[in-house]
């Protein structure tokens, strides 16, 4: 009867820690499960987001680089280079024209010796130095430039320069577009990729905002 007592009671107890075994192992199977998903949904966001910005970069860089060709062009252009090149220039005119043929936001005229002469959304603009860009101290060195700012409190801008050479490859000065970084790049990446895309900025203590 003892005998028999304590058979059951081996047999329980091996009952007993082979369940608790295989709780334990059920326990470590779920945990390890659980961490796995994790990891691998990580990784698949981190990997969502690095094309969603790529996608970003490249649609903001393609229409800089279309905003650099049509200045460029318009620069280029003998018949409206040679307005520059009269006693008096209309200065303002000739940003105007080039703004409406870069479909920039404003253009601006810098003469060789980095001074704004006209803007084309400001009429009555002073001439005033802007030497100490290197966006424009670049261009009138007769290379395209290109940079990307803030202006106002939060508008995101695409600012391009070009040099304007005239005869005999004379610099005349250079030409300044700004373009809008409009929330329709923000949709559009957005819809391609099924996310979210916003555009922030940094401030001086380098918060977002």
């Amino acid at each position: 009867m003892g005998s028999t007592r304590s058979r059951f009671s081996l047999a329980a107890r091996i009952f007993a820690s082979s369940a608790g075994i295989v709780v334990l192992v059920m326990g470590v199977t779920l945990f390890i499960t659980e961490r796995s998903a994790n990891i691998a949904a990580a990784r698949s966001i981190t990997r969502a987001l690095d094309v969603t910005q790529k996608r970003v970069q490249e649609r903001i860089a393609f229409e800089r680089g279309v905003l650099t060709g049509r200045l460029s062009a318009y620069a280029d252009n003998a018949v409206y280079r040679a307005s520059l090149e009269v006693e008096e220039p209309e200065y303002y005119d000739y940003a105007v024209v080039a703004a409406e043929q870069s479909g920039a936001g404003w253009v601006q005229f810098i003469d060789r010796e980095g001074v704004r002469r006209g803007r084309s959304d400001l009429p009555a603009a002073p001439p005033v130095s802007v030497i100490g860009s290197r966006l424009v101290q670049r261009a009138l060195d007769g290379e395209p430039a290109e940079s990307f700012g803030i202006a106002g409190d939060s508008a995101l801008v695409q600012y391009v320069a070009v040099p304007v050479r005239g005869v005999n490859n004379r610099m005349l000065g250079a030409l300044m577009g700004a373009a809008y970084v409009s929330d329709s790049i923000a949709r559009s990446v957005g819809a391609q990729t099924n996310s979210q895309v916003l555009f922030f900025r940094f401030d001086t203590l380098g918060q977002p905002f």
